[in-house]
């Protein structure tokens, strides 16, 4: 059985519409290629045997910090651009905060 994803813009600045599939979205550049995936807390993603849903934010901050000393940390998350993958906790200030998505990007996404 083949699932085809819902179409839409994610924000009115987009080129290409991105697929929506139940946990995760498919990003593309003007070309149609895929440049990012992001997924919600429904998916299971690891990356070196981090796990990104269920456990806390600052624990897979704490973990990042180990692998990539040049990751970049805002108000919401973090990317690690030398890995291709970002986090969003907008709650990440709370001892318990989880992640609610995690994206994962090719180079020069965010550039």
């Amino acid at each position: 059985m083949k699932i085809k994803p819902s179409k839409f813009k994610k924000s009115p600045y987009d080129i290409s519409k991105t697929d929506a599939y139940e946990d995760f979205f498919v990003y593309y550049d003007k070309d149609g290629k895929c440049e990012a995936i992001e997924f919600n807390s429904n998916a299971d993603v690891k990356f070196k045997n981090i796990s990104f849903f269920g456990v806390k934010y600052v624990d897979v901050e704490n973990a990042f910090r180990n692998i990539d000393s040049d990751i970049g940390i805002d108000e919401v998350g973090f990317n690690s651009n030398k890995f291709g993958i970002g986090v969003y906790a907008p709650n990440k200030d709370d001892n318990d905060a989880e992640i609610e998505s995690v994206i994962i990007f090719r180079q020069g996404y965010y550039d």
